[in-house]
């Protein structure tokens, strides 16, 4: 046990120890049991028989140091792990499942606790010298350092075999793996269990469960299986002393939707209450539907769908079909202020349902659609075909209007008197087919308020709206109009993206450019800023694609089509604001974009390049584990307004594909994604689904923190304390010299000494300490610690005691410290409250902070920015973060702030 201390001055906190207690053994099928005297089993006879583990005298394997017998099964366990056998009733032994802690340690020790009364004898055989008697058992077995600073448990509980892994302070729990063998397959159920697939059935390893001893009472953490093949990792949550498994960006959550059958979701937008929709296609009657949805049937070869999901992940509120009886597919959804749901995509459904009284063009073949879904996900509001077009992307305005992108093919399609081109062109080109539209649909859904072509050859792929103004982006082959003093007048290559801004009735353009190099370049998302500045993201193959105060001003994708590419462009469409590419040495696309109220911008897409730009990351390489290659992964990438990397993570299970196509954001910076992914996917304890149930993939959906370190600063790292006598490992005599100095630009309020842990002395004037302690002989540990207004660092130095040495200042360390960087203290604030702080500590990682509001505790995340919004009554406040990093070191900031 290890001892450490609160941030208050000397106090003894808490003795700290994790343990990870795994309930192993839980039988699906009857196990022999004690009777009773009718022969019944005698379940509390049963329940009370302790579990004992016998030293082995060769009366089994000599690779095997103990055997344990429980009801339904015979666990042999060694220093590289476990074999249990299973069989049925008067059964002989069955099914064997090989546990093995993959990297443990060579040469590990094992002990005995509490011998249990009694002996075992084995009598086999004519031969006594082969018998084996007097062998004892014990309650408990320990192998110590199966990893460095993780000890091994075995006992029982009430029949069954359970094992503890005990993890001592400052120990990665991420370094412990278990290899499974023997079984068919392994999952995660519902109630956090592995359910392992054996032909005689199925056997339940049950939920770990994490603690801490704090004042010896039981503190718990957090805990879950991860699974990758047959290896099996443990998650835990927050605690006092550990390397952290997520640093930011964290996972809000993340989950399945769906069955392994190729389904996608496309599209992706939230609510007040930060509830998902998800929108795409389903290739089967895999796809989950909940009870009262407006189609729960599916009825044809391929059907859009609809989904509500909770904020936290877990519950579908609503899910739904929408489609006839031959193929559809969603492409965009936008969601109002009622929750209602606008979703748009194509159909060759002749059935597809379309609402009386709804805007109703369609040549029996091919349309697009858009359509109104109401807030419970029961009935369409209306559902409207606009003609032989695809509706790639829409948005809509407070007023219920819906603004839609795409391309023609023929006809039927209206445009309206006045609009800005209303004869279609060529749309048979040699790399672009189609013409480009945009047009507006009003809240009823039964008329256009304009609708326009753009130009020949070309296909629009995104849409964003301003002030009823709209913004595309998209593919075109050298047709497409410029404006004057556009940032590129011409059309450089094979095809080239453009961004183009459109007035309020359609009639004209507000302003339009090409956006390319020499090769290829398409663009598939848009967005606009408060400002009016347009955000677009795509994919590029050129070398000389147009940049400016790029992030990376070179393409590095050695694979077509190279690169990814985010651009803005100023709101009056003559300049670039930043232009960059994005990806590493093989291919990435640019999928989606989203820009949160403070104009940086959130991208997504997919990746197939290990080194893809990693920063402040979720998952720092591409997949759950290390390799050099991509199959294909997920990433969001955060750039600030100036166009500076602010962070960028991968998502995508381990050697298995993933591609995110949308991406939303909301006020507190979270990116809300979608898209495909196979097996292994990360997700989240409270998930609707934790898996999939084969390779072929489905949808997903994840919420994930990318606030980065936006919004503080002044972030100070000049704030050291030197320990300048007496210097580490150094000899002393029993009065040994102790000095020290505080470097921090703010007011050093105390300075204190501890010896072995317990406080000496304090200084409380200036920022330097010069004293001597009285020690006995023997080695010691000498700390210094000091505080000023905003944090507390404590340095430690060993000291052996004998003779006398004298040593210059050591090299400073960086006191730690935590920066509330919103509010601001003494402000005025409305609420809710956003509240952004962040921590530095020399000891990183940074493990966890909490915010407390009038120190009672609001909220905690485990990464080193806090970012969330608080709601409070009127009048002052107190705002407390407080920080943790993993040598248990604790300390925080407050500022007030009154609301309004």
């Amino acid at each position: 046990m290890l001892r450490f201390r609160s941030p208050a001055h000397g106090k003894l906190a808490f003795m700290a120890l994790l343990i990870l207690a795994v309930a192993a053994i839980a039988l699906a099928k009857r196990a022999a049991r004690p009777v009773d005297s009718d022969g019944n089993p005698d379940a509390q006879s049963w329940g009370q028989m302790p579990l004992a583990f016998e030293l082995n005298r060769g009366q089994t394997d000599s690779t095997v140091d103990y055997l344990s017998r429980g009801p339904g099964y015979t666990a042999f366990l060694n220093s590289s792990g476990a074999t249990l056998s299973f069989h049925k009733h008067n059964a002989k032994l069955g099914n064997a499942l090989h546990m093995t802690l993959l990297g443990a340690e060579p040469n590990i020790h094992s002990s005995e606790e509490q011998q249990l009364p009694g002996k075992v004898n084995y009598f086999i055989g004519n031969d006594p010298a082969q018998w084996k008697t007097d062998i004892p058992e014990y309650a408990r077995v320990q192998y110590r350092s199966v990893y460095p600073g993780v000890d091994l448990v075995y006992y029982g509980n009430s029949g069954q075999l359970e094992y503890d892994f005990v993890v001592q302070p400052g120990t990665d729990v991420s370094k412990i793996v278990l290899r499974m063998n023997g079984c068919d397959s392994i999952r995660t159920t519902g109630g956090g269990d592995l359910a392992l697939q054996f032909p005689d059935g199925e056997i339940a390893w049950k939920h770990p469960v994490a603690y801490q001893l704090r004042d010896g009472n039981r503190q718990p953490v957090s805990s879950e299986y991860q699974l990758a093949g047959n290896m099996v990792r443990f998650q835990v949550g927050e605690y006092d002393h550990r390397q952290p498994l997520i640093i930011d960006p964290s996972l809000s959550f993340g989950t399945y939707i769906g069955k392994s059958d190729g389904s996608n979701g496309t599209a992706i937008a939230f609510d007040s209450s930060h509830n998902a929709y998800v929108a795409g296609y389903a290739n089967s009657s895999q796809y989950p539907t909940t009870p009262g949805a407006f189609q729960t049937t599916y009825t044809g070869t391929q059907e859009a769908f609809v989904t509500k999901l909770s904020s936290d992940g877990s519950t579908l509120l609503y899910s739904t079909y929408v489609g006839g009886t031959t193929n559809q597919a969603a492409d965009a959804v936008a969601v109002d202020s009622s929750g209602n749901a606008y979703v748009s995509g194509t159909t060759n459904s002749a059935d597809f349902p379309v609402t009386p009284g709804a805007l109703h063009l369609t040549n029996g073949g091919t349309a697009g659609f858009i359509l109104k879904l109401n807030s419970t996900g029961s009935a369409l509001i209306y559902s409207a075909e606009i003609g032989d077009a695809t509706v790639r992307s829409i948005a809509i305005d407070s007023a219920g209007n819906t603004y839609a992108t795409g391309g023609v093919f023929g006809s039927p399609f209206d445009t309206t008197p006045g609009a800005y081109k209303t004869t279609i062109g060529t749309t048979n080109c040699p790399n672009v087919s189609g013409e480009s539209y945009v047009l507006e649909l009003n809240p009823s859904g039964s008329a256009l308020v304009y609708s326009t072509y753009i130009s020949d050859c070309e296909q629009s792929y995104g849409i964003a709206v301003r002030n009823g103004e709209a913004y595309i982006t998209g593919q075109t082959e050298g047709y497409h109009p410029v404006t004057p003093g556009a940032p590129q007048s011409t059309y450089a290559g094979n095809s080239d993206s453009y961004i183009t801004k459109l007035n309020t009735s359609g009639s004209a353009l507000v302003y339009s450019t090409y956006l390319g190099g020499s090769l290829i370049e398409q663009g598939n998302s848009i967005a606009v800023d408060s400002s009016g500045n347009a955000i677009a993201t795509g994919f590029t193959s050129s070398i000389n694609f147009p940049v400016k105060n790029a992030f990376e001003p070179t393409i590095t994708g050695n694979n077509y089509p190279n690169d990814a590419f985010v651009t803005k462009i100023n709101s009056s469409g003559t300049a670039w604001v930043y232009s960059t590419y994005l990806g590493g040495s093989n291919y990435s696309f640019g999928n989606g974009v989203a820009v949160d109220t403070s104009g940086n911008a959130y991208v997504t897409g997919l990746t197939g390049a290990a080194d893809f730009p990693a920063k402040d990351a979720f998952q720092g390489i591409c997949g759950a584990s290390n390799f050099n290659s991509c199959m294909g992964s997920v990433f969001v990438s955060k750039f600030n307004s100036s166009g500076s990397l602010v962070s960028s993570t991968f998502y995508s299970p381990p050697n298995q594909f993933a591609e995110a196509t949308a991406v939303a954001t909301d006020s507190l910076g979270y990116a809300y994604i979608t898209g495909y992914a196979s097996s292994g996917l990360p997700t989240t304890s409270k998930a609707y689904e934790k898996t999939t149930n084969g390779d072929m993939g489905t949808v997903f959906a994840a919420k994930i923190n990318v606030t980065g370190t936006t919004g503080c600063t002044n972030l100070r790292g000049n704030r050291t304390v030197a320990i300048c006598t007496p210097s580490t490992t150094s000899s002393s005599g029993n009065i040994v010299h102790v000095s020290a100095v505080v470097n921090d630009s703010n007011t050093v309020n105390a300075i204190q000494v501890y010896v072995d842990g317990v406080f000496e002395f304090e200084e409380d004037v200036g920022n330097q300490i010069d004293s001597y302690v009285q020690v006995a002989s023997g080695t010691h540990t000498i700390a210094v610690k000091a505080w000023d207004n905003t944090g507390a660092f404590l340095s430690t130095r060993s000291v052996t005691v004998s003779g006398t040495s004298s040593s210059t200042c050591t090299v400073g360390e960086i006191l730690p410290y935590v920066q509330i960087c919103t509010p601001l203290a003494d402000s005025t604030s409305t609420s809710p409250v956003h509240v952004n702080a962040q921590a530095v500590t020399q000891n990183t990682p940074v493990t966890s902070m909490r915010l407390y509001v009038d120190n009672t505790s609001y909220y905690t995340t485990y990464s080193s920015t806090l970012d969330t919004s608080v709601s409070l009554s009127k009048g002052l406040h107190k705002i407390t973060v407080e920080a943790w990093d993993w040598k248990g070191q604790t300390w925080k900031q407050n500022v007030y702030t009154n609301v309004q």
